[in-house]
Order: structure tokens, then C-alpha cells, then sequence
């Protein structure tokens, strides 16, 4: 009976602030839940992914639909399906299942995570979707800096507030010629580092990369930071072509001459 009370209490709540529409909105929201929601898992883009172990607030936003939704949304509509893909900050997987379902070579494609943590979970998801890209735990780094793991699941990196670990670091570099990708996409969401990536690699992107498609931390980093690494990259002929929320769309346009 409290729990009755307590939904009516949210209703007339919700009523109060914004009539029948926004009772219809979350009618709405919850019915998608309900129909993401497979047993523990969730569906997502034709995809299935555990919810086991997940805090609260990420198994909502896969519940709404809403995780990595920017990331996700510009993949259906830029990602090159004939390429390879480097992934950088793979995280669970969300992204990097439903990138491998879109390629014409999923075995050509490479995600890179470097918490240990959820690594596990990472490769239940992969075995899940039948995913067949490669997992490599590591993280970018060009010196001996730590990486530390955040207590939120989706805030770990080397500019993070969290516990430092022992990880081996990679450049994109050694990763590309590791297996060989003369060209490839460039998927890249690691919590403000992508700053460091394109300071000290922007030549070897330009080399080998026709689009890239990047989360960008301001609200970790600050607006400066990125606009110079934007502005870079506009150097190196990478134009910004679209953008959805945090995440961009840069083209490489000395590079889409010799697509095949």
C-alpha cells in the first residue's frame, strides 16, 4: 500500500508540473524500458547486454536507451563499413557490439579498455552479440603516468580521480601496425585524453585515417584544450563535419581522395 501511495504521490507530482503531457512522456519512457529489458540484460540496437554488476544510474541510461546515444547515432550514420576500426575506451562494450555488427570484416577491429575491472564484462557482451572484434587491455599513454579507476564505471582514465593501477600503455601506433591497418576509423572515448592523442600522434592519424569519430571532455578538460586540439587537427586536414552532444564527426578531407 505505501508503494501505491508513493507511485500516486510521483503521479500527482508529475501532473502538477507538467499536466497529461508529462505523464504521457514518462509513460512513454517506461514502456521503453520495459521493452528494452530481457531477463538481467537490456537490448540495445539489435544488440544484448548485461546489466549484472552495473550501478544503477548506467543500467538506467541503458534501460532509457540512452547510453553513448551520441556515439551510437553518429556510428549508423558516418562509420565507413569497408575499414577497419580502432576503438580507444571500450568500457563495457555497447559501442564496440554494435560497431562490429555494422562491418563488412568484424574480425578487422580493435577496442582498447584499460580497466581491468570491467574487462570481464567487456567480453561477456562481445561473447554475447557473437562480436568478433579484438580486446587489447591497455591504455594509451606515452609515459609512466598511472591510470586510475574510477569508482563510476564510465570516469576511469589517466586524468582521473580514482585508484591507480598497473596497466601495460600502447600508442596507436604500435596497436595499428600490431595488426597491420594501413587505414582505419578511429573510434576514441578516453576521458580527456584524447587531447595527448593528437598532440603527440596527429601526424600518424592524418597518415592512416580518413574520419574519426571522438568523444570530447570540456567539462573535464575545459573549452581550450579542445578548441587547440580541434584546431589542430584542422592542420592536419581533419574537418569537423557533425556533431552530436559530446561527440564529433571529423573527415579527413586529403585522405577521402584514395578511399577504395
Amino acid at each position: 500500500m505505501q508503494r501505491v501511495r508513493g507511485k500516486l504521490h510521483t503521479i500527482g507530482r508529475i501532473f502538477r508540473q507538467s499536466g497529461f503531457r508529462g505523464i504521457g512522456s514518462v509513460t512513454a519512457e517506461k514502456i521503453g524500458m520495459w521493452y528494452r529489458r530481457t531477463g538481467n540484460a537490456v537490448r540495445l540496437d539489435g544488440c544484448v547486454f548485461d546489466l549484472e554488476g552495473l550501478s544503477e544510474d548506467i543500467s538506467s541510461l541503458l534501460l532509457r536507451g540512452e547510453y553513448e546515444l551520441s556515439e551510437r547515432t553518429i556510428a549508423r550514420m558516418f562509420l565507413d563499413q569497408r575499414l577497419p576500426v580502432i576503438e580507444l575506451g571500450s568500457c563495457i562494450g555497447v559501442v564496440s557490439c554494435i560497431t562490429n555488427r555494422m562491418l563488412q570484416h568484424p574480425d578487422r577491429h580493435v577496442v582498447v579498455e584499460a580497466n581491468t575491472n570491467i574487462i570481464e564484462t567487456l567480453r561477456s557482451n562481445a561473447a554475447r552479440n557473437r562480436s568478433r572484434f579484438t580486446i587489447v587491455n591497455a591504455a594509451l599513454g606515452y609515459d609512466a603516468s598511472p591510470f586510475f579507476v574510477s569508482s563510476h564505471l564510465i570516469a576511469s582514465g589517466t586524468r582521473a580521480q580514482g585508484t591507480p593501477i598497473n596497466v601495460p600503455k600502447r600508442t596507436l601506433r604500435q596497436i595499428a601496425d600490431e595488426f597491420q591497418f594501413d587505414r582505419f576509423t578511429l573510434v576514441c572515448d578516453i576521458e580527456g585524453s584524447e587531447t595527448d592523442l593528437v598532440d603527440r600522434e596527429g601526424e600518424f592519424i592524418a597518415e592512416r585515417c580518413p574520419s574519426i569519430i571522438m568523444e570530447t571532455h570540456e567539462k573535464l578538460l575545459g573549452m581550450e584544450p579542445i578548441r587547440d586540439m580541434t584546431a589542430r587537427l584542422a592542420k592536419l586536414g581533419f574537418l569537423a563535419i557533425y556533431r552530436s552532444w559530446d561527440t564529433s564527426v571529423f573527415c579527413n578531407s586529403l585522405r577521402q581522395t584514395d578511399r577504395t
